[in-house]
């Protein structure tokens, strides 16, 4: 595969990544945060991400976090993807929806 398009399709899948997850109280600490998704991704994509230390895989699990440094490249994304005036506000309401899309309490 070509490699620049490869780079793209990390770069889209870590957004997407950013985009359809949320953050929830570590199972082991809790008041500590974590930030999950659903592993709804190309595989070869998720395990260069996690190869580049971007995302942690939960092993035998469904469900993945995104980690320091893949929240830092997020925040480089958005701007390079979504633009420099990107308002986060504008999609909150997505975000704070459940898998389901229905509004938490």
């Amino acid at each position: 595969m070509d490699e620049k398009v490869n780079e793209i399709k990390k770069e889209i899948t870590l957004l997407l990544i950013w985009l359809t997850g949320w953050e929830e109280d570590k199972r082991n600490a809790p008041g500590e945060k974590v930030f999950r998704a659903w592993k709804g991704y190309d595989f070869d994509i998720l395990n260069e991400l996690e190869k580049q230390r971007m995302i942690y895989q939960i092993p035998g699990g469904r469900s993945l976090n995104l980690i320091d440094n893949g929240k830092n490249m997020v925040e480089q994304l958005k701007k390079k993807y979504l633009g420099e005036s990107f308002d986060e506000s504008e999609i909150q309401r997505f975000k704070d929806r459940n898998q389901w899309g229905m509004a938490r309490g």
